[in-house]
């Protein structure tokens, strides 16, 4: 290894390097730089992803597969690729780390995101509570829910008809347009079936049908 002594800080590197070397344990804040050599891209590759994410990924390379590569496989706060520090320059480049090396991003329209909070803001309508009553109990009692499935599938018996409020009916009736014009719409574009006359005239008996069903 190549050791500097003098005390301005000369460029340094350090070569026989592992993963167990005191250099490798801590952040480097100075020019020194360990080497490690591997035959294969694809080798070094898999051995980074088992380690910690970096801030900054630096690539030097003029192979564009070699860049694919490391982007696509290696997380990392950063990637820069054939430089070192003029990206931080860019105010529209976003800059932070992902896990151990850091949690969110900052520089231009970044940094006023990473000190916003977003508010979600939910308003539901309390004209229409009656939606909701599948989502309290006694479970086995939801008159309106039965009576929607009843008009959809036609056995609806005429008690139950006559339990009905006029809103239930409505959403019946429209539930059950809003399914037969879904099928009839689906065979039409597939199958070309509204093509034939009669298959016309039997996709209005069945509408019609359908909303006798439901009122």
């Amino acid at each position: 290894a190549v050791v500097s002594t003098q005390s301005t800080g000369a460029p340094t590197i350090l070569d026989n390097i592992t993963f167990t070397s005191p250099i490798m344990k801590q952040e480097v804040f100075g020019p020194i730089v360990p080497i490690m050599a591997y035959d294969e891209l694809e080798e070094l590759v898999e051995v980074l992803k088992r380690k910690e994410k970096p801030l900054v990924t630096y690539l030097f390379t003029s192979n564009k597969e070699s860049v694919a590569l490391v982007e696509k496989n290696l997380s990392s706060g950063s990637l820069s690729v054939n430089d070192t520090v003029t990206f931080l320059c860019v105010p529209q480049v976003p800059f932070g780390g992902v896990g151990a090396s850091g949690q969110g991003r900052y520089h231009g329209k970044a940094s006023f995101e990473a000190f916003t909070n977003y508010k979600s803001v939910h308003v539901r309508d309390a004209g229409l509570e009656f939606l909701n009553s599948p989502r309290y109990p006694p479970y086995g009692e939801k008159t309106w829910v039965k009576g929607v499935l009843n008009a959809m599938f036609f056995y609806s018996s005429d008690k139950e008809r006559g339990r009905r409020s006029v809103v239930e009916k409505a959403l019946q009736g429209a539930l059950t347009a809003v399914l037969v014009g879904g099928v009839c719409y689906y065979l039409n574009v597939k199958h070309d079936f509204m093509k034939n006359i009669k298959s016309v005239a039997l996709s209005a008996g069945i509408m019609a049908a359908s909303a006798s069903a439901a009122v």
